[in-house]
């Protein structure tokens, strides 16, 4: 049996000489607070944007706020299931140390995510295509939208099954029982390269064609034609500047997607063509890095879509709100669509308002953010009126 390793697992490392990897100190530093900055970003960036469409009336939500929640999902678990344990085994101790069974749980959760992630990003740019290019009428149905995601989803579980099924734990030969590695057992060198080969086609090669093609051709349709049917310029504005705005934010989420992940794939393939690279110190950290900068797209996501869709970022106002409110559940009940509903609302809500207000400055404070809140509500009627409800908690 020849012990060989995933591209998504962990470093390659010779077992003779386990020793020639003991990382400088300054570079394990600088290493673990990116991957503490990651971390926090994907797990709490994505919660705002999983909240935000939670809070959505149903009306509003669209086949890509399902997209994107099934983004933020997967973002999630990368954040707290993967990138933990790697960063821990590769920065830290150089071996595995979680135990046999957390070993195939957490490289078959690495390659589904990554599979499932590049699964929805030619989804969402299909379902776009169908939208803008062919001049879609009717959008997709939520029922068939949410088929898709769990189709998707039951495909990439299918597609990392052989990584759990031949990850285990092998033990360096000088120091058996203490210390292993994470590894793929794979019956044949043969077997690993074309599975690892097909994973790079599915998860790299084939999205890159596809969403490639899709966008450029959106992107032609937007710029240079105009919609059939519509003779209202300022309206025909309108609508092409939210579809231009749209296409650059996706656009802008692939362009992250292609440029982290590059570099590792790149490394790896010319670590399965001589080996032997892998042996420099340099290429370790390098590896190392190129690796960080695969995982931060799990954190980039968020950050562009919060960044470039004013629905998001107003998402993630409130979040600060409900935070400087302290009380979680504030949101979906203050922040209501309409001034009735907020009357009813903040009524029901009295005995906290009256407990808030003990204190003068943080009523104040609050005030301020309620006044900001209701500004930056895109579906409130009546920003930049005076309301007569005040609201402080």
């Amino acid at each position: 049996m020849e012990i060989n390793e995933s591209d998504y697992s962990f470093i390659t490392v010779n077992l003779s000489s386990i020793e020639n990897y003991d990382l400088p100190m300054g570079f394990k530093s600088v290493m673990l607070v990116l991957y503490a900055i990651i971390i926090i970003v994907s797990i709490n960036g994505n919660v705002v944007l999983l909240y935000t469409i939670y809070t959505m009336p149903k009306k509003r939500i669209n086949a890509n706020n399902y997209f994107v929640a099934s983004f933020a999902i997967s973002d999630i678990l990368m954040g707290t299931l993967c990138i933990p344990f790697t960063c821990i085994s590769n920065i830290l101790y150089s071996y595995w140390p979680f135990g046999s069974m957390m070993c195939p749980i957490v490289s078959f959760a690495q390659v589904g995510i990554v599979l499932q992630r590049s699964f929805i990003m030619m989804a969402v740019s299909f379902e776009r295509h169908h939208a803008i290019a062919r001049r879609m009428k009717k959008p997709f149905a939520k029922r068939k939208v949410k088929l898709v995601i769990l189709t998707l989803w039951l495909i990439a579980i299918i597609g990392a099954t052989p990584t759990a099924v031949f990850s285990t734990i092998v033990h360096l030969p000088f120091e058996p029982g203490i210390r292993g590695l994470c590894l793929e057992n794979w019956p044949s060198n043969t077997n690993r390269d074309l599975y690892n080969s097909i994973i790079l086609s599915v998860q790299y090669g084939i999205p890159l064609i596809i969403l490639t093609f899709t966008y450029v051709h959106i992107g032609y349709i937007i710029w240079n034609n105009k919609i059939p049917g519509e003779v209202d310029t300022v309206r025909d504005n309108k609508i092409a500047k939210s579809k231009r705005k749209t296409v650059k934010m996706l656009v802008a989420v692939v362009l992250m997607f292609i440029f982290t992940w590059l570099p590792l794939h790149s490394l790896n393939i010319f670590g399965d063509i001589d080996p032997s690279i892998y042996d420099r110190m340099y290429v370790h950290m390098v590896w190392l890095g190129f690796h960080w900068l695969a995982l931060s797209n799990s954190a980039s996501g968020c950050v562009i879509y919060i960044a470039m869709s004013s629905v998001f970022r107003n998402g993630f106002k409130r979040c600060l709100y409900n935070v400087s409110c302290g009380r979680l559940y504030c949101l979906k009940s203050s922040l209501t669509y309409n001034d009735s509903r907020l009357k009813r609302s903040y009524s029901n809500f009295s005995p906290h308002i009256r407990r808030c207000s003990s204190d003068a400055s943080s009523v104040y404070r609050l005030k301020s953010w309620n006044k900001l809140s209701l500004e930056m509500d895109p579906t409130n009627n009546n920003r930049g009126r005076r309301h007569s409800v005040d609201v402080t908690c």
